[in-house]
């Protein structure tokens, strides 16, 4: 059963990454090299590809931004020791609010895209190769029984907060979050 599941994960994000970008040849110019990292000259935490993806693929600058955030946690849970719960957890979090800040930023009206959409394809495009998706799913597997809580809010980072290295979670919220206010979900990998 495990098998099928994750040949059908693959398969999925195969095809998906097939249809990234609406052209014939969404994955042009996208990083397959062996390393994990890839190439990121910048530092920003985003593999150059993806940066030149996001700024291909995205209208506004408050979406590009939303988009960074995600696709920099993508990234980071490819390259996170997975031996370290509380890294994951961290991790995890991290996520979270980059998947709400998505889901705030695109609400396709205007021509913008959904959210889904959005988070689907810079998933495929930073699992690109079969040494990251592996990576992605033994992330996914750390994780497996946690529990994470979705704060309600703005959860887009400023463009003035950089996320450090230690993984440290910015204060964002406005306030304490009423449990009522919360949604939780339960993590189980693939």
């Amino acid at each position: 059963m495990k098998r099928i599941v994750r040949a059908s994960a693959v398969v999925c994000a195969m095809a998906l990454g097939a249809c990234v970008g609406g052209s014939s040849a969404p994955r042009a110019g996208l990083d397959r090299g062996p390393t994990l990292e890839g190439v990121d000259v910048d530092g920003n935490g985003i593999r150059d590809d993806i940066d030149a993806f996001i700024g291909r693929n995205y209208s506004t600058e408050r979406q590009r931004r939303a988009a960074s955030q995600l696709a920099a946690h993508f990234q980071k849970t490819i390259l996170v020791d997975k031996s370290d719960r509380a890294a994951l957890k961290r991790q995890s979090v991290l996520g979270a609010r980059a998947v709400g800040c998505v889901y705030d930023r695109f609400n396709g009206v205007d021509g913008s895209k959904q959210a889904a959409a959005v988070v689907w394809e810079l998933e495929a495009v930073t699992a690109n190769t079969r040494a990251r998706l592996k990576a992605y799913w033994a992330y996914s597997k750390g994780l497996d029984g946690t529990v994470i809580s979705m704060t309600e809010g703005d959860t887009c980072v400023p463009p003035e907060i950089a996320l450090e290295d230690s993984g440290a979670i910015p204060k964002l919220d406005r306030g304490p979050t009423p449990r009522r206010n919360r949604r939780e979900w339960q993590w189980h990998s693939r």
